[in-house]
């Protein structure tokens, strides 16, 4: 997916209203099976948080067909996405585990303690990792991460060359010097960096990402491997 088109859904998802008393019988119960099929896999989501992901898509649908452009191609393709289930799971996770970002403070606050979202092309380029940290810290309960510094002096003006990334958790430093990937974050060297650091913390679990390698945007959950094969093929839409 094209990076606009996630900007614009998350963008509709998190702030467009919505109306669920206007969702019918068969939505609701829908929506009750899809919360219950999360359940399964131990993830908390009510079935007010999937209706409101169905209902903004409707909005979004409609949002697009009142557009001044021919969008009938784009929208027929999104009308076939969203009639999945997967679709649906993706999104509303994608929005329970996105957080909130103060674009005036650059503080983020986290919204889920069972998901992690964000997009690997980063707004807050200086601070990235420091922001990947937040959201690991809110999802692994054993571990407490403080400290995050973040060395960009071996970076041109261009965003090539390495960054330093150093924290410590649960007290104890740690240290790593990753490839700078401009604006994107380097995520399989940094995810495989701190799931050795949660190895080594005694950690039982690891950092799973259950997005499809298509997708930018970027859903982390701490778990077993079974269980985070199982959700990433739940909420493959493609």
């Amino acid at each position: 997916m094209k990076k606009r088109f996630f900007a614009a859904l998350l963008a509709l998802l998190l702030l467009f209203p919505c109306c669920l008393g206007e969702m019918g019988l068969d939505e609701q119960l829908r929506a009750r099976m899809i919360a219950m099929k999360l359940a399964g896999q131990g993830l908390t989501v009510s079935a007010d948080e999937v209706l409101a992901t169905m209902a903004q898509h409707e909005a979004y649908l409609q949002k697009l067909q009142e557009s001044e452009w021919d969008m009938s191609e784009f929208i027929e393709s999104l009308q076939k996405m969203y009639q999945k289930d997967s679709s649906i799971m993706f999104d509303t996770l994608m929005v329970k585990g996105w957080g909130i970002f103060d674009y005036e403070t650059d503080a983020w606050t986290p919204t889920s303690d069972q998901v992690y979202a964000f997009d690997a092309e980063v707004y807050d380029i200086e601070n990235m990792y420091t922001l990947f940290l937040q959201g690991v810290q809110a999802i692994v309960p054993e571990v407490s991460i403080t400290d995050v510094k973040e060395d960009l002096s071996k970076m041109t003006d261009e965003l090539e060359g390495k960054r330093g990334v150093s924290f410590l958790c649960n007290g104890r430093p740690y240290s790593v010097e990753l490839k700078s990937m401009g604006d994107w974050i380097n995520l399989y060297m940094m995810l495989s960096f701190v799931n050795g650091v949660l190895k080594a913390e005694g950690c039982k679990e690891q950092l799973y990402n259950i997005s499809n390698a298509f997708d930018q945007i970027i859903i982390l959950i701490y778990s077993d491997e079974q269980r985070a094969k199982r959700l990433k093929a739940m909420i493959d839409y493609h």
